[in-house]
């Protein structure tokens, strides 16, 4: 399997760069050169490796011959590779179905496709952006949140429509794709561009950086990933201080416990009330959103927030609302200019008392954390069973005994396999699914009882 890592470049002796790119082939399965139409390399290249058929390109640039993330000096392209289409099905007529649905989407189209033998590739190729060793720019992890993005959607909103499998580990860097030109040497069929937005060019998208390419592919600007990442950052401040000091500390940070909250102030707006908030709870309900929204959202944008809701509750008045809820505002962004947390908490027995609501109500609408401490208590101790398998036994203890029995069973059958049939413990251990290890142990304890008890075998 050849691999040519390439990026356009021009070359002045196109014969001469072709022979040594040539020897070097020969030499090693790996080339490090760059090809150019231009310089005639590629075609030839093409009609030397067609013989051996499966040639690959690696889609970014290296610093070594190494090819790794770590080695990476550039960047120019995202890609999917996408196999097993549906049976019959023409790539042409998938990818021109294929075409429309990423417009749909919000994706911009891809430079071209190519037809690999077994599915397709598409490319979207962008500005080569230079990337510097040692550089606090970490451009390889916002490059790989744009690739995941861009795989994650059309696995879930094109393939799943029209078939096909997109291959998850074809999302790195150091990825190569095949060269077109050549064969599949699995299918035997060429592998060829079989689409492209315009007749002779390829479509490079025009961004000047990543922070533009994000956008371009309906992911948030990089500063309001840096706004919610300081917002995250003073709840996760919090509940690492409560934890060295001892306090409690629910949940495993502020944020996820403020977004169960929220979401379950919204069961109880639309389950328990029926869309009616009750007279006196408008300004208790809309306060516990707000202190709820102040963990999750940034300061600024609160006001906004808070608008939004009184919209969808119906209540008219929002600047007597903003008025209202003016304390939860105004601490939270206290707390982002100061850096040190002065937002309000809700506690679930609060907020069970102001709104009214009892265990049954959070029992039969599912309120994760509205609830009485016995309640969630009793929730984890049946998520506990049904995860160990104690609801199909009467006890724990019953349960117990059960896995006692099951593992006498398992140890009588690794002695007779060993002692009585003579095999080896690497052997058994591939034959019962078990560790190595674990059958080590369970002999050297067997061997140590009877010694202890002075039993022959």
């Amino acid at each position: 399997m050849d691999e040519i890592s390439s990026l356009l470049l021009n070359q002045t002796d196109s014969h001469a760069e072709f022979s040594r790119i040539m020897s070097s082939a020969e030499r090693s399965n790996w080339v490090n050169t760059s090809l150019s139409p231009q310089n005639g390399c590629y075609e030839g290249i093409i009609r030397a490796k067609t013989k051996q058929q499966d040639v690959y390109v690696s889609m970014q640039r290296f610093y070594t011959r190494r090819r790794t993330a770590e080695q990476t000096s550039s960047i120019s392209s995202f890609f999917v590779d996408i196999d097993q289409l549906p049976p019959g099905v023409d790539p042409l007529d998938y990818t021109t179905d294929f075409v429309e649905m990423v417009y749909g989407i919000g994706f911009p189209p891809p430079s071209y496709i190519l037809s690999s033998g077994r599915g397709i590739h598409a490319v979207w190729l962008f500005n080569k952006i230079g990337i510097k060793r040692n550089s606090t720019y970490n451009a390889t992890a916002r490059w790989k949140v744009i690739q995941n993005k861009i795989v994650s959607e059309i696995q879930e909103k094109i393939c799943s429509v029209l078939g096909g499998q997109v291959d998850t580990s074809v999302k790195d860097l150091a990825r190569v794709l095949r060269l077109s030109g050549t064969i599949n040497s699995k299918t035997g069929d060429n592998v060829d561009i079989i689409w492209t937005p315009f007749s002779n060019k390829s479509n490079i998208l025009r961004y000047a950086s990543l922070d533009d390419l994000q956008v371009g592919f309906g992911l948030k600007p990089r500063e309001e990933y840096l706004i919610e990442k300081q917002i995250i950052s003073l709840s996760l401040e919090k509940s690492k201080r409560q934890k060295e000091a001892g306090e409690y500390s629910a949940g495993k940070n502020f944020v996820t416990l403020n977004q169960t909250i929220i979401s379950d102030l919204w069961k109880v707006y639309h389950n328990i009330w029926n869309g009616n908030i009750p007279d006196g709870k408008w300004d208790l309900w809309l306060f516990s959103m707000t202190v709820a929204l102040s963990h999750t959202t940034h300061p600024d944008a609160l006001g906004s927030s808070v608008r939004d809701i009184c919209n969808q509750v119906g209540w008219l008045n929002q600047k007597e609302a903003l008025g209202m809820m003016g304390s939860a505002i105004r601490r939270a962004k206290k707390s982002l200019e100061n850096q040190k947390d002065e937002r309000y908490r809700l506690s679930s027995n609060y907020l069970m008392k102001v709104l009214d609501i009892s265990d049954d109500d959070a029992e039969i609408h599912n309120l994760r954390y509205i609830a009485s401490a016995t309640l969630r208590n009793n929730r984890k101790a049946a998520a506990k069973r049904e995860k160990n398998g104690w609801n199909e036994y009467k006890s724990r203890e019953d349960y117990q005994r059960h896995r006692a029995a099951l593992k006498a069973h398992k140890e009588a059958e690794i002695i007779r396999m060993i002692d009585f049939q003579g095999m080896r413990r690497k052997h058994v251990s591939d034959m019962l699914s078990i560790a190595p290890k674990t059958v080590s142990n369970i002999m050297s304890k067997v061997r140590r009882e009877r010694v202890e008890n002075e039993c022959p075998f």
